[in-house]
């Protein structure tokens, strides 16, 4: 039986030794055989020469499992190696290709960087020449005014002229009177002592008619004389300008507010106030209209056109003509039947003075521009003039608030995420979300950890369905949305209607880079300055027509700075 066995095992370990070296000839080098013993003498039985047949094949197929099981091991060694290497391949073929579209990406991301390095400086220079051209206009508004005083002056000048005239006209048609009534005393005289005499008769009753008519004509042109003065005294001392210079007489130094509480009772106009008081008011001043009689939408009209001009760099030339805005005007809020207009407060000088706006301004501002990525919001624009009015004092005493940004910036010269780690650095419990048109830039900028802090959603804001999908992934109930996506007119009115009602009551929603609302590029609907105007229209007098854009009712308040305005929900409180 151990025979059979032998006969059986040893063919099958043979031919599986032949396999083996020949399946692991490429990768290993063949061991020699062992040496065949050297034949005995003589056997000294049949038995005994079997017996050691049986053991040296024993021995030789033990020694060919050794080699095939030792030949085993290092084929499984040799295949790990080959695996780690192939993986090795692979990983630095992967990382090469990485490597490569990261350098594209990032020389794509560098051109459009100068591009919009150079847009930037050419919207800049733009802004730089409005901001000229509205201070040109100021200085000739102020001619004008000056030249309508002046001419004012000189026709009061002129009535007291004519009034001089008249009262010379008065005076020698009393003299002919005086003389008149001398002949005709004279002719009484004369008719007294020749009796009656036709020639002497005539002539006295007509020195008497003569007479009568002097003192009436020199009656009649000293009365008009009279009211030539009063003319003339009207202009020079209008008792309006008059009660306005007492006021700025009594005055002592310049004021930090002026609250102004416009009624029917008043005779003065709105305007006529606001500019004198004006040029008292101090940097970082307020000027406050309470609004309760906006005769003919004189007030409402002109803080419409001012709209304007802050917002857009070409504004309507009109309302631009007719109400340049005064200088050193830097804001208007507006709420119903309520205006407040600031002077500049974006200044350094103001921000140890007191002034706790300028201070929340001067601390955003000094905040971003302390980040190594800096976001254009303080940099190309002045946005924290609005930010540190509104957004600061918000997130201070809600820091865990929610706010949705649309635009994350991918392709602009300040990189992605700038604003972003701007709120971050801030107030590092805001639960923060992103939304950006461009998702191959987020899946990128996810993949090498900049997106780290904040969760983002993608797609175009115009589209309504897009807005319903970030809705239901985020979760809505904002209490703050800012809006710095495409700044297309259509798509800045679509993101409106979709996300405000979206929005806590109290929240912010803030509309930035309005200036372009007229260049062709983004003029595909119309202007969010138009909306702002008319809406403002309607809170400060309820009587103008909402016409294409009426007022939501659940707006509070409306806020416009240098091309970026805040509207506020009702509530909250």
């Amino acid at each position: 039986m151990k025979r059979m066995a032998l006969g059986v095992v040893l063919p099958l370990l043979a031919a599986a030794n032949a396999s083996l070296r020949q399946t692991m000839a490429p990768a290993f080098v063949e061991l020699a055989p062992a040496p065949a013993a050297a034949p005995a003498a003589a056997p000294a039985s049949p038995l005994a020469a079997m017996v050691d047949g049986q053991a040296a094949a024993e021995s030789l197929a033990e020694a060919a499992m050794l080699r095939a099981a030792r030949h085993a091991r290092e084929a499984k060694q040799s295949a790990a190696v080959a695996r780690r290497a192939y993986e090795q391949l692979a990983a630095a073929r992967q990382k090469a290709a990485e490597a490569a579209g990261q350098k594209v990406l990032e020389d794509a991301i560098i051109d459009t960087r100068k591009d919009a390095a150079v847009a930037a400086k050419m919207r800049q220079g733009w802004e730089d020449q409005q901001r000229t051209i509205a201070a040109q206009r100021g200085v000739v508004a102020a001619a004008a005014y000056k030249k309508a005083k002046l001419q004012a002056l000189a026709v009061a000048d002129a009535w007291d002229q004519h009034a001089g005239d008249l009262s010379k006209a008065s005076r020698q048609y009393e003299g002919f009177a005086v003389r008149e009534q001398l002949q005709e005393k004279k002719l009484q005289e004369q008719l007294q002592k020749e009796g009656d005499n036709p020639e002497v008769l005539k002539a006295l009753q007509a020195a008497e008619v003569n007479m009568n008519e002097g003192l009436k004509s020199s009656e009649r042109y000293e009365e008009e004389a009279q009211q030539a003065r009063k003319e003339a005294d009207g202009i020079r001392t209008d008792p309006r300008q008059v009660g306005l210079q007492k006021w700025l007489d009594s005055m002592v130094g310049d004021l930090h507010v002026v609250i102004h509480s416009q009624n029917h009772h008043q005779q003065t106009p709105a305007w006529t106030v606001f500019d004198s008081l004006w040029p008292r008011l101090r940097p970082g001043g307020m000027y406050f209209i309470e609004v309760f009689n906006d005769r003919e939408a004189g007030i409402s009209n002109r803080l419409a056109q001012w709209i304007d001009q802050l917002l857009i760099w070409a504004p309507s030339p009109s309302g631009a003509h007719a109400h340049p805005m005064p200088s050193g005007l830097e804001s208007i809020y507006c709420q119903r039947q309520a205006c407040m207009i600031r002077k500049q407060v974006c200044r350094r000088d103001l921000s140890d003075s007191g002034n706790f706006v300028a201070h929340t301004v001067y601390s955003f501002e000094q905040a971003a521009r302390e980040m190594r990525q800096q976001t254009d919001k303080t940099t190309t624009h002045k946005y924290q003039v609005m930010f540190g009015t509104f957004l600061l004092p918000y997130l201070q005493a809600s820091p865990q608030a929610k706010m949705l940004e649309i635009g994350l910036g991918c392709g602009m010269v300040s990189g992605t995420g700038a604003s972003a780690r701007l709120w971050l650095k801030l107030f590092p419990s805001l639960d923060l979300w992103e939304a950006e048109y461009q998702a191959t830039c987020v899946d990128y900028e996810r993949k090498v950890g900049r997106l780290d802090g904040f969760r983002t959603v993608t797609g175009d804001q115009g589209d309504a369905a897009t807005l319903q999908e970030w809705l239901i992934t985020t979760g809505g109930n904002f209490d703050i949305i800012i809006d710095d996506g495409s700044h297309h007119n259509k798509h800045v009115k679509a993101s409106f209607e979709g996300l405000w009602p979206a929005v806590r009551p109290g929240g912010l929603y803030f509309l930035e880079d309005l200036q372009v609302g007229r260049e062709a590029e983004y003029a595909d609907g119309p202007a969010t300055s138009e909306i702002m105007q008319s809406w403002v229209q309607q809170m400060v007098n309820p009587a103008n027509d909402s016409g294409r854009f009426p007022l939501p009712p659940d707006v509070e308040s409306v806020y416009c700075q240098w091309e970026a305005c805040v509207v506020r929900k009702a509530g909250g409180f």
